[in-house]
């Protein structure tokens, strides 16, 4: 046998290079636990929306968590804080949250109205937002990166399919609001150019719905439909309205109208389906949780852990999740969490490879390019793809066959005719 003497002296060197390591890390851990990194998560409690706050939250963390467990950012976990996009004292008390919580990156706004209450507030303190909603476009901020499809990636493609399989005579449904004005636009410069009539159009205010009285609201549109037999409905309402107008078709027997929606998800479209009978939902989409690719699989797997396996995943989770990978992978490149460093041309070039595909931000504009695809309710209760794009769609927030000018007076004109915008 072999013995190595080891002097006292080299051993006692070894015991104190053991214990300073150890010290370090403890010191280390100590560091990254209490000095974390926090974004913050904007939701929407005060909206009526078709997921709870703790399923958005739930995103949001699967996407911390993962980061967290990969050691964090420069040397610091991450850590979510939360506020109600919506609340009744939210524009007041952002900025003051903000910087109670040293907060620079946001992530949410559910809403267009939440979009421009918080956008003074991140240009003034040179912070960076990522706006997640599905929206009208015809907005652009050099503090905002904005997650959610724009028209010519959703509304416009949607429609020219709808055309093609659906059939050329149309009837329009929506709110009084930006939204339904521009998608409603959109079907009319459509039809110019193409085979397409548009038999009606229904713009419903939101005010409105709010009323005790709500029967008779879609009797007008109900009656024209009946009597003009258009092939499908573009429907645009969301929430209650929504749901009225369907109620409003299912009492009058016309439940089997082919119905096409944009960004209806699938705990929507489930409730429309078994409470109201409605048997031909199309829907225009940029994610559904059945995308059959695996980061989408390994997504749902780990969000259905935590939500349970009956929980439906929407789109505006998919976002969240992506746009704080989007952000963490532009830190790591950048190695500062400096907003003004941050948001520089490596996030304007950043791409990831989320559970929707590869998402990758445009550098003109701030859009993300986003897949395009139609969705149909099947017999069995689930959404099932009838078409995607093949690639991304370049994101045109002023569809380009009208100069930004031209646009702003179309607005302008309609909001002093009818008053859309107010």
């Amino acid at each position: 046998m072999f013995h190595v003497k080891v002097s006292k002296k080299l051993l006692g060197l070894l015991i104190l290079a053991l214990l300073v390591g150890s010290l370090f890390l403890y010191f280390l851990k100590k560091q990254r636990a209490e000095n974390p990194i926090r974004i913050g998560i904007l939701y929407s409690e005060s909206m009526i929306t078709s997921f709870s706050k703790e399923s958005f939250l739930a995103a949001a963390g699967l996407a911390v968590q993962e980061i967290n467990k990969k050691g964090g950012l420069l040397g610091r976990l991450l850590e979510v804080r939360s506020i109600d996009g919506d609340g009744k004292f939210f524009e007041q008390d952002l900025e003051t949250w903000m910087a109670a919580e040293n907060i620079h990156f946001l992530f949410g706004c559910l809403t267009t109205r939440c979009l421009s209450h918080v956008k003074p507030i991140i240009e003034q303190r040179q912070g960076l937002l990522f706006f997640l909603n599905a929206y009208e476009g015809f907005d652009q901020s050099s503090n905002v990166i904005y997650l959610g499809p724009v028209p010519n990636q959703q509304i416009i493609p949607g429609l020219r399919w709808a055309l093609d399989h659906l059939g050329l005579n149309f009837y329009l449904v929506g709110a009084k609001n930006r939204e339904s004005w521009v998608a409603h636009q959109m079907a009319f410069d459509l039809s110019k150019i193409s085979s397409a009539k548009i038999s009606g159009e229904e713009l419903i205010s939101e005010e409105i719905i709010e009323a005790k009285d709500t029967k008779k609201i879609f009797s007008k549109s109900i009656s024209e439909i009946k009597k003009l037999k258009p092939q499908f409905i573009f429907n645009t309402l969301k929430g209650k309205a929504l749901e009225l107008f369907v109620q409003s078709l299912a009492e009058e027997g016309m439940n089997d109208y082919p119905l096409l929606f944009s960004n209806l998800d699938e705990q929507v479209a489930y409730a429309l389906s078994h409470k109201y009978k409605i048997k031909n939902i199309y829907s225009l989409n940029d994610y559904f949780s059945g995308v059959p690719i695996e980061s989408n699989r390994r997504f749902v797997a780990n969000l259905k852990q935590t939500l349970g396996a009956e929980a439906f995943i929407s789109a505006p989770m998919e976002r969240v999740y992506t746009a704080i990978n989007l952000w963490a992978e532009t830190v790591k490149q950048k190695k500062t969490l400096d907003p003004l460093y941050v948001n520089t041309e490596t996030l304007l070039r950043q791409s990831y490879p989320g559970p929707s595909g590869v998402v990758a931000v445009d550098a003109v504009n701030r859009h993300t390019w986003k897949f395009f695809m139609v969705l149909q309710w099947n017999k069995k209760g689930s959404f099932e793809i009838l078409d995607r794009s093949l690639f991304p769609i370049k994101p045109s927030p002023w569809p380009v066959y009208r100069t930004r000018e031209e646009w702003r007076e179309i607005m302008k004109a309609k909001q002093k005719s009818q008053g859309i915008f107010n």
